[in-house]
């Protein structure tokens, strides 16, 4: 088997000045700044797997949760320092909802009923952007939720 030498960088980062680009490979156990268009490099044969790298956006301040506004279906989804993902609502939607998490590239991570007037979701989740989608009573909340 050949191993050959790549480059991984951003090429729109320098745009970006909301938040940081973090480039994680779980090979080699490393994370590196590519905000700034710094290449990352490494070095690797033919695989087939296609879980080596995370993209990981960092930003400066901590968003928590977003209330509902009411429109929705008496829904709040919100974290803890814990990085575990809670729903609070209202008593008439519990054991008739569910909530699932999705991570920035659209891989649902958890699918979880709600049990009670607050749902603490059990895994523990890394820093990232995560959607969590809540469907009680024929509606659907769905919110972006940032853990630092």
């Amino acid at each position: 088997m050949q191993i050959q030498l790549y480059f991984l960088r951003s090429v729109l980062g320098h745009n970006i000045t909301a938040f940081g680009i973090i480039l994680k490979d779980s090979i080699q156990d490393a994370e590196q700044d590519i905000t700034d268009g710094a290449p990352y490099s490494f070095t690797s044969g033919v695989t087939a797997t296609s879980s080596r790298f995370s993209v990981i956006f960092k930003t400066a301040s901590t968003v928590t949760g977003i209330e509902d506004s009411g429109e929705n279906s008496g829904v709040a989804i919100s974290k803890n320092t814990n990085g575990q993902i809670i729903i609070r609502c209202e008593k008439g939607i519990v054991g008739k909802g569910i909530v699932s998490v999705y991570n920035a590239v659209g891989q649902k991570l958890e699918n979880q009923p709600l049990t009670s007037s607050t749902t603490v979701l059990s895994q523990s989740h890394a820093s990232g952007v995560y959607v969590v989608n809540v469907i009680a009573n024929g509606k659907a909340t769905i919110r972006k939720v940032l853990i630092n």
